[in-house]
C-alpha cells in the first residue's frame, strides 16, 4: 500500500477538487516511490458512486498525465460494485491478505490529506495508517431484522457489512478493499481486457 488519501470537500467545486487530489497523488507516487516513475496507474472507482469516477478521469485528462487507466469490472460497469455480497467477499479476502502480509504499508507511503481540525493541518503517513487500521477493526458484519413475512408471520433477517455503525466512517478501509479486489480482477483479466486498453490520456 503506497498511498492513502482523504478529502472532505463539498459544494460546486468539490468534483474538480477531487480530481485534482487524484492528480497530485498519482504524480507523488511516481516521484517518491522507487521504481514507479513510469509505472501504469489503474484507477479502481466504486461503481456505486455513479459519476464520481468521471471527476478523476477528467482531472487526469486535463492535467495530461500519461499511463493512467480506468478499470472496468465488466462491459457494463466502471470499477467495482459494492453491494453487501461483494463487501462480504472483499472483507474476507482483505482480512486474509493482511494476516498473510500480502498487503502491507510501504515505508514511503504518500498522502496529501488535510485535517479539518486544526484547519489546514496535514495528516502524517503514520496517522493515515492508524486511521485505516482503526476503520478495518470497526468494519463488521451486522445482522438486522427485516419485516415479517405476511404469509406466515415469520421474522426474516439479513446481514450487512459496514464500518459506519454508530456514526463511524469506513471510507479508507472501503477504498483499500476495493483497490485490493481491483488488483485481483485486473490481473485475472489482463490478457483478455487490459493489455490493449487505451489510457485516459496519451501524448
Amino acid at each position: 500500500m503506497v498511498g492513502l488519501e482523504v478529502i472532505n470537500k463539498t459544494g460546486l467545486y468539490a468534483p474538480v477538487m477531487h480530481g485534482q487530489m487524484v492528480c497530485r497523488h498519482v504524480k507523488a507516487l511516481r516521484e517518491r516511490i522507487p521504481g514507479c516513475s513510469g509505472a501504469d496507474v489503474i484507477i479502481v472507482p466504486e461503481s456505486n458512486t455513479a459519476f464520481e469516477s468521471q471527476n478523476y478521469c477528467l482531472g487526469i485528462i486535463e492535467s495530461q498525465i500519461p499511463h493512467v487507466f480506468l478499470m472496468d469490472e465488466d462491459t457494463k460497469h466502471v470499477g467495482v460494485r459494492t453491494d453487501n455480497a461483494a463487501k462480504k467477499r472483499m472483507a474476507t479476502m482483505f482480512a486474509h491478505a493482511l494476516r498473510a502480509s500480502v498487503v502491507k504499508f510501504h515505508p514511503l507511503l504518500v498522502t496529501h490529506a488535510i485535517k479539518s481540525q486544526p484547519a489546514d493541518t496535514p495528516y502524517t503517513p503514520r496517522e493515515m495508517m492508524e486511521m485505516l487500521v482503526k476503520q478495518a477493526g470497526n468494519f463488521k458484519r451486522k445482522r438486522i431484522k427485516k419485516r415479517k413475512r405476511a404469509e406466515d408471520d415469520r421474522e426474516e433477517f439479513t446481514e450487512i457489512y459496514s464500518g459506519k455503525q454508530g456514526g463511524l466512517m469506513d471510507d479508507l478501509i472501503m477504498a483499500a478493499m476495493i483497490c485490493y479486489i481491483g488488483n485481483v480482477i485486473y490481473r485475472q483479466k489482463y490478457e483478455e481486457v487490459y493489455r490493449h486498453k487505451e489510457p485516459l490520456w496519451k501524448p
